[in-house]
Formats: structure tokens, sequence, C-alpha cells
């Protein structure tokens, strides 16, 4: 809400990792007061019409991706809260600014490399979130700068894993 006041035109998507939770979000997004719309119920038009605090409920499979293509900022979701963080990589390959809170277990390593490369931005809370957006709405060559470090840094782990499997090869003594 605090980014869509500064920023009327940003919209905000959410995707569930499991879509039979949509029912509860609506629920949820609803009891806060929130207008949520499923995707599948847009018309291409209707993205411009909707209200500005309107949330868009992506509410089918295999289109992240795609999504992650048109996006302006990539917030990493579940890494809030502590349940793991989800895959960082996935909006980096799209050049994306990706932004994440501070509980990436499942992703460590990987996300603090792309934050030691200026690749991506960890927050610590909600607040921060909201601060480090806005700076990247307000600064897009820096966002851009950053997004093309976040592919740059996808790019150059390609190959990784058949290096492993020769490493692992060679440990066992197997030749190719």
């Amino acid at each position: 809400q605090k980014l869509t006041q500064r920023y009327p035109s940003a919209r905000l998507m959410l995707a569930p990792r499991h879509l039979d939770r949509l029912e509860g979000i609506e629920s949820f997004l609803h009891r806060q007061g929130l207008m949520s719309v499923r995707k599948t119920k847009m018309e291409s038009a209707t993205f411009e019409v909707l209200p500005s605090d309107a949330i868009i409920l992506l509410d089918t499979l295999g289109e992240l991706q795609r999504l992650y293509s048109v996006a302006s900022l990539v917030f990493v979701g579940g890494s809030l809260v502590p349940i793991g963080g989800h895959n960082v990589l996935e909006p980096a390959a799209c050049a994306k600014p990706v932004l994440f809170g501070p509980h990436m277990e499942n992703f460590e390593e990987i996300s603090q490399y792309l934050v030691e490369r200026e690749a991506a931005c960890q927050v610590a809370d909600v607040d921060q979130l909201f601060e480090q957006m806005a700076r990247l709405l307000e600064n897009p060559d820096q966002a851009a700068t950053m997004g093309r470090k976040a592919r740059e840094v996808v790019l150059g782990q390609q190959g990784v894993v058949e290096k492993n499997l020769s490493l692992i090869r060679e440990v066992l003594g197997h030749k190719r």
C-alpha cells in the first residue's frame, strides 16, 4: 500500500507457491481491506483500470518466468518469515533487480553470492523492503545495473553441474 501511494502505476502480483491456497489468500486480503483479482479473471485492458491498490493473484502454472521478464522489481517471497526463502535465480536470469528478506536458508549460498556482487538486495524487514524498492524505482539506471549483474551471475553459473560431475568422476577414478 505504501509503495502504490508513492507510485500509483505500481502493481503487486502475488504468485502463491501452491494454488490451492488462493482462496485463503483472497480471504486474508479481503479481511485486511485489500482488493485482489485473479489473473485469469482479468482482460488485457483490465490492468490499466485496476485500482492502484488491487493485488493481482497469479492463479496459473508455468507463467512466472514470463511475468518476471516484464516486472520492474522482484521480491522473492518466503524470505521475511523463517520458511527458507525461494529461488532467486529465476528472476535473476531475467535481469531483474532481486530483493529478498533475511530468511534464505534454502538458498543461502547463491543469495549471498548475488548480494556480494551487487546483483541483489537483502532486506531485514518490510520497512527496508519499501525503502529499497522505492530507491530502485527512483533510480532506473541503478535497477538496470543490478538486474544486469544478476543475469551475469546466472550466466556465470552455467555448466556447474557438468563441472561437478567431472570432479566426482575424477575422484572416483572414472574417465569420461
